[in-house]
């Protein structure tokens, strides 16, 4: 069996949806469709305890908002003051532990200016292979725009 590291398509989740209205073991399914019977599983328990009530559509429903969720933008990329606000202050080698508790004080009652220590380390951690380097570099040579 070829391990996918991949989303279902609607096509596998009509074969699993087949497969249970023929009554065939989810094993059997799995291994027609090329993926693990423990995939499947999870398929199913995405949206119903009974594996009888699964639905190819709803399952392809489901999958489509879970991907349009994961895909909106950032709190720091969306806040053009707070990016320039961490920055400044990871110029100066503050962590951000001292980042997110030093904005509270600051802007107390600036909701818009809130962030969590982790959300500065996820967003240092995701940003492209390299571009954390020249990112503080380009901090460290030009400075932060006034």
């Amino acid at each position: 069996m070829i391990i996918k590291h991949t989303r279902l398509v609607f096509a596998e989740r009509e074969e699993i949806s087949k497969g249970i209205y023929a009554f065939e073991n989810l094993s059997k399914i799995a291994k027609r469709i090329d993926r693990s019977p423990s995939t499947i599983i999870r398929e199913i328990k995405k949206q119903t305890k009974y594996k009888w009530c699964y639905s190819a559509e709803k399952g392809e429903k489901i999958s489509r908002e879970k991907k349009k969720k994961s895909g909106r933008k950032k709190k720091l990329e969306s806040n053009k003051s707070l990016l320039d606000y961490v920055h400044s202050k990871l110029k100066i080698e503050w962590s951000p532990e001292e980042i997110a508790q030093r904005i509270k004080k600051e802007y107390p009652l600036d909701t818009s200016m809130r962030i969590s220590h982790e959300t500065i380390y996820q967003y240092l951690y995701c940003l492209a292979r390299g571009e954390l380097k020249k990112e503080l570099i380009s901090l460290y040579n030009y400075g932060l725009p006034s």
